[in-house]
């Protein structure tokens, strides 16, 4: 069966498959979706599929072309597949002796058959340097394969070293037959030795392609796993810019409540009072619905300083501040003015229903006592109501007849309540005995 796959068919065989996947790698090689040594391994394969058309038509052609050209095509074709490797291994820099080696079998091969014709030693050396060149080839692949792509490395470095192997074998079978002139003789060991031929040209072909799709693939891996750690820190830096924006708006949340709380009684202080005005008016205006201020004023609060000190007149105010809070909706706005003087504001409140809120104060503040420390007292308190009438933009006016009304109510005795809402000098004074 062996004698049948005469060598001329084999090596035909073997020149149509390197000269069918040069021309593939050469097209790969010019659309620069290749990696370092790619394309060597293209002009190896064209140097290669030469060489196996040579060794087809050997003893139909002058000897010169399968003998000279052939061995310089095997040359080159090495040359290439190493220095193609060693690229794509990353081994840097020319090895001379690979170069330096190549050259003296080229010159050994023209001295054999120009000067002194020796086939059998031809044939030894030719064997000899192409056993010991797929040995250098496949020390790289060995050398360099890394972690998680050794397939392709292992399956090159197998493929070179078998054909390493067979060309041993080939030298140890030549050195067996001294008077020979011919290797191209049919038997079955030299259709083995053909047939290897063609197996070693469709292994390293299918290697070039193995270690560049093997390589292609990792790669991608690589680059899938670098943007999942890109989109991971990304998503940490959104995180962590979130959650700094967030602490920020907290810190400009506590700097405004700050700005705009009296920090004695934790209630607004004038300019907290004045912005929650200005928000109740635009939604009374929205809305046409009424709004009413109270303005208090703490009776006698000096007394109160001088007599058990300003703690004590600072504790009056706490106390103040919590039973007004106490007794008032969600909805209404309780702020500090300045000094002992405090502003209500009552949304959706009309001035008999404002009258009803302040007379509910002045009796709560008036029947608290007040506990600071071992003394003991009793506050009142003298409260001015305004209604809001549309056009006063600002509540200037109505805060305004809302301190006079208070100014009337001090006037009228202290511990009353004054309705702004009547011709000046016909204020409604609202006093406890008359309750």
């Amino acid at each position: 069966m062996l004698e049948l796959l005469d060598f001329r068919t084999l090596f035909f065989t073997g020149a149509l498959i390197a000269g069918a996947f040069a021309p593939v790698m050469f097209g790969t090689v010019l659309r620069r979706k290749t990696y370092p040594g790619y394309g060597s391994w293209a002009w190896a394969e064209l140097a290669f599929a030469v060489l196996f058309l040579l060794q087809a038509v050997r003893g139909l052609v002058n000897n010169f072309g399968p003998v000279v050209l052939g061995n310089i095509a095997a040359c080159c074709a090495m040359v290439l597949l190493a220095q193609g490797i060693r690229d794509f291994c990353g081994e840097r820099g020319r090895n001379l002796w690979m170069y330096v080696a190549s050259a003296a079998f080229l010159c050994g091969v023209l001295y054999l058959y120009f000067i002194s014709e020796n086939f059998r030693i031809r044939t030894l050396l030719a064997s000899s340097y192409l056993a010991g060149m797929t040995v250098y080839a496949a020390l790289p692949l060995l050398r360099r394969a890394p972690k998680g792509r050794q397939y392709g490395y292992t399956f090159a470095a197998a493929v070179l070293l078998f054909a390493a192997l067979i060309g041993i074998v080939r030298v140890l079978v030549l050195a067996r037959i001294p008077n020979m002139t011919t290797f191209f003789f049919l038997t079955p060991i030299n259709t083995v030795f053909y047939l290897t031929d063609l197996m070693f040209i469709i292994g390293i072909s299918f290697s070039f392609f193995l270690l560049t799709n093997e390589r292609f693939v990792a790669d991608l891996r690589d680059s899938n796993l670098s943007l999942a750690r890109e989109v991971e820190d990304r998503q940490k830096a959104e995180k962590a810019l979130r959650s700094e924006m967030t602490e920020k708006n907290a810190l400009e949340g506590q700097l405004k409540e700050l700005v705009v709380t009296d920090p004695l009684t934790g209630l607004l202080n004038r300019r907290g009072l004045l912005e929650a005005l200005q928000d109740e008016i635009q939604r009374a205006s929205r809305l046409n619905s009424s709004l009413t201020v109270l303005v208090l004023d703490l009776d006698h609060v000096k007394n109160i300083n001088d007599t058990y000190g300003h703690a004590s007149g600072d504790h009056a105010l706490r106390s103040f501040a919590g039973a007004c809070r106490g007794n008032l909706r969600v909805v209404d706005t309780i702020g500090r003015s300045g000094g002992d003087e405090f502003a209500v504001l009552l949304p959706a409140t009309d001035i008999d229903a404002a009258r009803g809120v302040a007379e509910k104060l002045r009796l709560a503040i008036e029947s608290n006592a007040v506990q600071a420390g071992a003394v003991s007292f009793s506050l009142t308190v003298s409260i001015g109501i305004a209604s809001w009438a549309a056009g006063d933009v600002s509540g200037d006016f109505v805060l305004a007849l809302a301190d006079r009304a208070l100014y009337a109510a001090k006037e009228a005795g202290r511990n009353c309540i004054c309705v702004a809402d009547l011709p000046v000098g016909h204020q409604n004074i609202v006093h406890p005995q008359y309750q």
